[in-house]
């Protein structure tokens, strides 16, 4: 008894940490989803990874011309779409500080979208897809960064819901700023500082004469 306790203890926390940190996997009716695979963070370029993951839903959900997903406040790095490198052809990529946000008629999809931080949008133009598909994108932003939480929305055809369509808003990793030093460890740094031009004037002032 004691043992399926502490299992059904770990799903669950193990679920409450999916879901926290946004890696959890695509629901049944997902739709159009991202997935951050392989961030590559620091350095003189930091490189990110993405699956764009398409459910069909068992073929009741289509991609079509037009449906969008969108990385909102992917980061302040990312000016150019050409740092966005997209295996698939039948994507078109833009980069937009606002707007690009999938609301349907009821206007339940309102992700958080900053004005001064850059989002990444991924527009289907091909020709309309029945069946599940995975696409995948590579972004590389110049110098160091790291990751955290952000948002991402998408739009993809749902010929069996009323407007046609099927719009989301999920939880992603997208790049962040890099990591600065912590107070604690600031203050170290300053004593280390401080001690060692100490222990330089001691020196000098036990060279000179009374």
């Amino acid at each position: 008894m004691i043992n399926m306790n502490w299992r059904l203890l770990q799903k669950f926390a193990l679920g409450v940490a999916a879901v926290a940190f946004g890696t959890a996997a695509p629901a049944a009716h997902a739709g159009f989803v991202p997935i951050l695979d392989s961030p590559a963070p620091g350095g003189a370029a930091s490189v990110f990874t993405y699956s764009l993951i398409f459910s069909s839903n068992g073929g009741s959900e289509q991609l079509t011309d037009g449906d969008v997903l969108t990385l909102y406040d992917f980061g302040a790095g990312v000016t150019d779409p050409s740092s966005v490198v997209m295996v698939s052809s039948d994507f078109s990529v833009t980069v937009q500080n606002l707007g690009f946000t999938p609301v349907p008629s009821s206007g339940s999809i309102n992700p958080v979208d900053s004005a001064s931080i850059a989002n990444i949008s991924f527009t289907y133009n091909g020709q309309t897809l029945f069946a599940d598909a995975t696409f995948f994108a590579t972004i590389t932003l110049n110098g160091a960064y790291t990751t955290r939480s952000g948002e991402y929305a998408s739009q993809n055809a749902f010929p069996a819901a009323p407007g046609g369509t099927n719009t989301q808003i999920g939880a992603v990793f997208v790049s962040g700023a890099a990591a600065v030093p912590e107070p604690a460890s600031v203050v170290l740094m300053g004593l280390g500082v401080v001690v060692t031009f100490g222990s330089l004037a001691r020196r000098r002032l036990a060279g000179r004469p009374a």
